[in-house]
Formats: C-alpha cells, sequence, structure tokens
C-alpha cells in the first residue's frame, strides 16, 4: 500500500469575535469567515467509508469557535496561529494520519477604506511523540550516535546507553551500543524516514548484507499513536517487542510502554552502561 496524499477542506465557519488592534474592534464584534485544510494520508478512509478513519467535522468547527469567541487577539496572524494549534492539540494525541493543518482566517467587514475583506492564513505541522532506536556496532560507535541526535529533527530527550550482543546476522561481528530518542516531529512518517536514511548516510551506512555490522542504524520504532502500513514502511516497528536492545532503552522513556511481560519475551543480552555520557 502507497502513501496517498490527500486534504479534507471544512471551510467558510462563520462566526464574529472581538479581534483586532483598534480600540473599536475590543469593544464590538465583528464577522469573521475561517477555512480549515487538514492534510495527510486519505488512504484508509477512503477505502473503509468509516467516520472512525477520519476526523468528525464538529471537533474542528468546536476548536475554531473556542479561539474566535475566546480570548481577543489583536492580529489575524495570532488568531489563525492558535486555531490551527488548537486544533493540532487533539490530532497530536490521536491516530488519524493528519500531518499538516492550514487556517485562513478573513476579517470580512475591517475598518479600513475600500477594502472588502483582510486575511491571514497559518499552516503547522501535527508535533507527535516519536521514538526512534539507535545502533552503531563500526567505528567509534559513540560518536556517531551522539552525532545522530544532534541531526534528529525535534530532539527532545535521549535514553541511557546500551551494550548488546548482535542478533542474526555474520558472525564475528562487534557489541552494539544501543539507545532509544524521543523527538517531537510535526511532519509525515515518510518525512521522518527520510530523515533517518539521511543520517545514516551522513555516517557513511552500507547495506551489503542482511542483520550485517553498521555504522549506523536508525529505526522508527513508534509515531504517536499512529499506525503505518505501506510498502516502505511499518509503524509500530514490526519487530519492536521482539529485541532487548530496544525495549530496556524504551522502557527507561516510556515505562508505561513497556511491561514485565514483553519484557520477558523479548530475546537478546543488554547492558546499561551507566558511566557513559555523550
Amino acid at each position: 500500500m502507497a502513501y496517498n496524499k490527500g486534504s479534507i477542506f471544512v471551510n467558510r465557519i462563520e462566526l464574529e469575535g472581538v479581534h483586532g488592534l483598534l480600540e473599536s474592534e475590543k469593544v464590538s464584534s465583528q464577522p469573521f469567515r475561517i477555512d480549515v485544510e487538514l492534510s495527510g494520508d486519505l488512504n484508509r478512509a477512503g477505502q473503509s467509508d468509516a467516520l472512525t478513519d477520519t476526523l468528525d467535522y464538529e471537533i474542528v468547527v468546536n476548536k475554531v469557535r473556542e479561539v474566535i469567541l475566546g480570548e481577543p487577539h489583536n492580529l489575524l496572524e495570532a488568531l489563525a496561529y492558535r486555531i490551527a494549534k488548537s486544533i493540532n492539540e487533539v490530532l497530536s494525541d490521536s491516530k488519524l494520519p493528519i500531518y499538516s493543518t492550514k487556517v485562513k482566517v478573513e476579517k470580512v467587514k475591517p475598518p479600513v477604506a475600500n477594502v472588502g475583506s483582510v486575511s491571514a492564513v497559518q499552516e503547522l505541522g501535527v508535533p507527535r511523540l516519536t521514538y526512534i532506536g539507535l545502533g552503531s556496532n563500526l567505528g567509534i560507535r559513540e560518536q556517531f550516535i551522539k552525532g545522530a541526535i544532534e541531526r534528529l529533527p525535534g530532539f527532545k530527550r535521549l535514553s541511557p546507553i546500551y551494550e548488546s550482543e548482535p542478533l542474526g546476522g555474520p558472525k564475528g561481528q562487534e557489541k552494539y551500543l544501543n539507545a532509544v530518542a524521543e523527538i517531537d516531529f510535526d511532519g509525515s512518517p515518510e518525512e521522518m524516514l527520510r530523515s533517518c536514511q539521511a543520517i545514516e548516510n551522513w555516517a557513511n551506512r552500507v547495506r551489503e548484507e542482511r542483520n550485517g555490522p553498521r555504522t549506523l542504524d536508525l529505526d522508527i520504532l513508534l509515531f504517536g499513536k499512529l499506525e503505518v502500513n505501506t510498502d516502505f514502511l511499518v509503524i509500530p516497528h514490526p519487530r519492536l517487542w521482539e529485541r532487548n536492545f530496544v525495549l530496556a532503552p524504551l522502557a527507561d522513556l516510556r515505562p508505561d510502554l513497556v511491561t514485565e511481560q514483553k519484557s520477558i519475551m523479548a530475546r537478546g543480552t543488554v547492558s546499561k552502561l551507566d558511566n557513559m555520557i555523550l
């Protein structure tokens, strides 16, 4: 299944609010017209025809209403930004594959001579907590891990470093350094994948044999609550719960996600390197 990019439009939301720089605008309500565009992967909704696979438009309208009827803003730019951010707060914690929100706010009757309307547009990516597995068993391993986290977009924090025996692949490999990074990413899973591949290229990653040694390996483990299954990307990572070198550092960051039973079922021996500081 390929990534199917599309958009949902919720247009001509008409409300009155008290927003503007002039004193008269701070006292009397003025009419506003708001258009919202939600962009992402609409493939699932297109095939299922189910409301559970898309966003209830009423949620969008309610978020717009809350902002327009709420705290006054001086600028249309700020108003559009606040609406987009408010909608994204819902999307960030959802399973819906919507990756950006564009909001146009139009003041229909501005206090400017000979001007019918003025408007501002803001487009914000939907931020999602994303977890990236890092591994290295060639060269100066800690330098590759350090370089990766310096290049990961939206990096927030890193787990402790672990050392693990190779699982599979050719015999005679060196031990791996492993960690998990938490990032706040406001793009699509495909954009995250391209970022990871670019960082692996920086580390001169060579793919000559399956499970072979590598300077740097970056895996997208979790991408918010999204589930992705395309020809080139599966999230959650299909072997996430099978590997101790992933579960141990992930549990340091998110103990709520890794149960004792999951840890017992996972394979591989790992050792936490408490004294290693990158």
